[in-house]
């Protein structure tokens, strides 16, 4: 069973935690404070499901800041940023450098409870995908060097005899390498073969480490 996920404050006005606290409390969701950037690096356990509401001006390092560390370290935590002293410019580069959203205070309840559905939505996807490279990733692992220079032959369209020459091995050794690889990645057809490659390349692409 998931640990239920919990949503992140970051915010050096202790006013503004508590009262966020309550509202988000009171519709069930789990929570966490923290006083300041550095508070919350020292704290956080990037495993855990979630997302973070972050106060862009406080003491020390401020919101875009931590947001470009949690980049740095490809932390894929979706993350709201919350301001009193909006302006163009700053939303541009906050959504720019990945924020789920960009919400001014004193915000409307409703826009704040949508952006953290959307933000804990985006989080679940991810986590998701991330599983599911996992999964893929144990497939291909079972697969030999020459058996997935013959899998990506495959994907990219060549035939058994051109595969063959190729790689300058006979027309059986090909067939035999392709039952095997077939068989360890539980592919019952080509299509199904070409789907799961494609698919490991493109979560691969994603960067999830």
């Amino acid at each position: 069973m998931e640990a239920e996920p919990i949503v992140s404050i970051v915010d050096d006005d202790q006013d503004v935690r508590q009262s966020l606290e309550v509202l988000l409390h009171g519709q069930k969701y789990s929570t966490v404070s923290y006083s300041s950037a550095e508070e919350f690096l020292n704290s956080y356990n990037p495993e855990s499901a979630g997302c973070i509401l972050l106060d862009v001006r406080m003491p020390g390092m401020d919101g875009l800041e931590l947001q470009g560390i949690l980049n740095q370290k490809n932390w894929k935590v979706p993350v709201i940023i919350m301001t009193g002293h909006a302006d163009v410019a700053m939303a541009v580069e906050a959504l720019s450098a990945g924020a789920s959203a960009f919400i001014e205070k004193p915000f409307r309840r409703a826009d704040l409870i949508r952006s953290i559905e959307r933000a804990l939505a985006q989080d679940q996807k991810v986590r998701d995908e991330k599983a599911r490279l996992n999964e893929l990733n144990e497939k291909f692992n079972q697969l030999t060097p020459r058996e997935l220079e013959i899998t990506d032959l495959v994907v990219a369209g060549h035939m058994t005899k051109q595969i063959a020459s190729e790689l300058q091995i006979g027309d059986r050794t090909v067939e035999t390498h392709r039952r095997n690889l077939m068989r360890k990645l539980d592919a019952n057809s080509v299509a199904e073969l070409v789907s799961l490659r494609l698919e490991h390349r493109t979560l691969q692409a994603q960067g999830y480490y």
